[in-house]
């Protein structure tokens, strides 16, 4: 991220090093004393992780947040959803949340997917105030994507629910192609795997070997 003003940096002294594992910073700011946190996953190259997009894949419908906001209250999730992501969690799997939302729901992102019972994961957004659409959230998870690959991480499974994950999953070289799973969207052009609901993944995803940590 560039440093263009409006945030904080801290660079982790030498000798002070995180270890492996998932660690939580709280930040507080002293003349209001609002607070915010930021998670960081420590893990070795050839980790296994999968990656999941939000709305409309995990969230009922595109749009459920955006209602949300008006009351205050939390998105439904699709049907077992939050079971199948779980049941790939425990076989070894780290998840990741990738998100075109803007940064300022990170938040209550978070706050869906511990409500919803979903597996704890880092969760990454645009950096904007306003998100993206279309291309540009094809670009933004193309970079996430990237990023990963460049630390030696990737993913084993993908999920999303529209054409722009489609085109990033595609972008990144996920393999094999029905280790993309697609929530009711059929992906003609690339070939991911098209599912109604996620109740039949729940016991594939039990059935599956545990994933080989390096």
């Amino acid at each position: 991220m560039d440093d263009s003003g409006g945030r904080v940096y801290f660079k982790v002294p030498q000798g002070k090093a995180l270890g492996p594992g998932r660690h939580r910073a709280h930040f507080v700011v002293a003349g209001d004393l609002t607070t915010t946190d930021q998670f960081i996953e420590v893990v070795p190259p050839g980790t296994p992780v999968f990656v999941s997009d939000v709305d409309g894949t995990l969230t009922t419908s595109e749009s459920a947040e955006y209602g949300k906001l008006l009351t205050g209250g939390i998105s439904d999730a699709n049907t077992d959803a939050a079971k199948a992501l779980q049941a790939l969690a425990a076989k070894g799997y780290h998840p990741m949340y990738m998100t075109a939302r803007p940064e300022w729901l990170v938040r209550r992102t978070r706050e869906f997917l511990d409500a919803k019972g979903f597996p704890p994961g880092i969760v990454h957004t645009t950096f904007g105030l306003t998100g993206a659409m279309g291309q540009a959230a094809t670009d933004f998870k193309t970079g996430e994507l990237k990023q990963l690959a460049q630390k030696g991480l990737q993913p084993a499974w993908a999920f999303g629910n529209t054409a722009t994950d489609a085109e990033a999953y595609n972008n990144g070289n996920l393999q094999p192609l029905d280790h993309r799973i697609f929530f009711q969207f059929t992906d003609a052009m690339w070939k991911g795997r098209w599912i109604e609901a996620y109740t039949v993944l729940v016991p594939e995803f039990m059935a599956l070997q545990s994933a080989i940590c390096p």
